[in-house]
């Protein structure tokens, strides 16, 4: 014989059967945002890191600008063409470094939507 349980609103379930699984739909639901809320989290922390990356190679690029002017003004060519090699290195990661932190945000972008869709 069935009984007729009623959850918190959500609606008659006919049986005992038919209330542990909706229970379990919702926790299973829930652990699934509590796994997406935390690989946001993660990105969110990785993408800092990568724009803090960015900060210190965009630093270290015109402070070997700035020496390669200085051992150009002295009349050093060899040492300044080797900091502005230097230089543009550091320009070159900080493009790598923006293209994947743009990979990251789209990437991003779409599992939210795909979450919001769930």
């Amino acid at each position: 014989m069935d009984l007729k349980y009623h959850i918190g609103g959500d609606g008659d379930f006919r049986s005992m059967d038919q209330a542990v699984q909706k229970i379990n739909q919702v926790q299973s639901g829930q652990e699934a945002v509590a796994r997406l809320n935390e690989a946001l989290a993660q990105r969110e922390f990785n993408r800092l890191s990568t724009l803090d990356k960015i900060v210190r190679l965009k630093q270290q690029e015109q402070q070997l600008l700035e020496q390669a002017a200085q051992q150009q003004a002295q009349g050093n060519t060899g040492a300044a063409a080797n900091a502005a090699l230097e230089a543009l290195r550091r320009r070159e990661q900080v493009e790598r470094l923006l293209a994947q932190s743009q990979r990251e945000r789209e990437a991003t972008a779409r599992e939210s939507a795909q979450a919001g869709e769930r």
